[in-house]
């Protein structure tokens, strides 16, 4: 059975509904004007499959990744079993849910468009899904203030640590200061990195090596202001 209900434009929430029990039934909305797309999906249709397709021209329907009304939940292809679920509908003038495979049992397919957008979409379904990422609590910042042991000759500034989110340094000497942070050894010159006499350097915001941090400078004695976090 197929099924599919037409309703004018400005009509701020639309719906239909239907049964889905054989291969490819459907139950189409048209979603001029509309925003998002909830489906309730109800009844037990074992082996079954569902997919949810957009329609923007043509005969061409396009498979929509769509969103279980669950706290936390990822975006789905297809859907299996009963429940809620959400997607945006903007870009389309129909969308159906649509019963790709047929299984022993029938789903009862409700379709309910509202004007207002349900959640942001992601640009090529990425599989993050812009989920919420929970931050780290901020910590206190270890000191590694020190100075040039030996004038020439490379020292530790911070061991390796895995656990390592920002770190910065200022030249406190009137000598120039080099750092390497990628595990190797600090030397006078490139490609080590030059601090000059009391510049800052900090981590930048999307990159802290992990790796050993290594530290010379020309003089013995010339201080540095350092912090790890």
């Amino acid at each position: 059975m197929t099924t599919s209900v037409f309703f004018p434009v400005g009509v701020s929430n639309q719906s239909t509904s239907g049964t889905l029990a054989a291969l490819n039934d459907a139950v189409t909305l048209a979603t001029d004007s509309l925003g998002s797309v909830g489906v309730n999906l109800s009844g037990t249709n074992a082996g079954a499959t569902v997919v949810i397709e957009g329609l923007i021209a043509g005969t061409t329907w396009d498979t929509i990744k769509v969103y279980p009304l669950v706290a936390g939940a990822a975006g789905v292809m297809s859907i299996t079993a009963a429940g809620d679920f959400e997607f945006n509908c903007a870009a389309f003038k129909q969308v159906r849910a649509r019963l790709s495979v047929a299984g022993s049992g029938s789903f009862s397919a409700t379709l309910n468009g509202t004007g207002a957008a349900k959640h942001m979409a992601v640009k090529n379904g990425n599989p993050a899904d812009m989920q919420v990422q929970p931050v780290p609590a901020s910590i206190p910042p270890t000191d590694r203030s020190g100075s040039i042991a030996a004038g020439g000759t490379a020292q530790v500034l911070m061991a390796a640590n895995a656990n390592r989110r920002a770190w910065w340094i200022q030249n406190n000497s009137s000598g120039d200061l080099w750092l390497n942070e990628i595990g190797g050894t600090a030397v006078l010159s490139q490609p080590s990195i030059q601090i000059q006499a009391g510049a800052l350097y900090e981590t930048p915001a999307s990159y802290c090596s992990p790796s050993a941090i290594s530290i010379i400078g020309a003089t013995t004695g010339q201080t540095f202001t350092a912090r790890e976090a």
